[in-house]
């Protein structure tokens, strides 16, 4: 009996857990950043973390992910949204710079 009530607490406990994409839903609605931080996969977080960033067109939080391609991508994207190639130089890499004029440039033609 006792390992039934132990399975069963496990069990409950899982299902309590939130979910990755809760979690990404719940840090996206509330604008939080740091939500993101407690999502395991890393794709996942980083993923969080972007949609955070850019539903709040906040640079410095792009600025915050550690995955430089995660990082480059969250540039590139409010960098076209807000039409602004200035943006793009907040990427280190120069090639990756030049890619993210290219896609601005694109979005103001259209």
């Amino acid at each position: 009996m006792k390992i039934l009530s132990v399975l069963f607490i496990l069990l409950l406990s899982a299902c309590i857990e939130e979910s990755p994409s809760k979690t990404r839903r719940l840090a996206v609605e509330e604008g939080n950043f740091t939500r993101c931080d407690s999502i395991a996969d890393m794709r996942m977080r980083y993923n969080c973390s972007l949609e955070v960033a850019v539903s709040k067109s906040d640079i410095s939080l792009c600025k915050r992910i550690e995955d430089t391609q995660w990082r480059n991508s969250c540039i590139e994207i409010l960098a076209a949204a807000n039409k602004d190639t200035l943006i793009c130089r907040e990427i280190e890499a120069e090639r990756e710079q030049m890619d993210c004029m290219k896609e601005v440039a694109k979005t103001i033609k259209s």
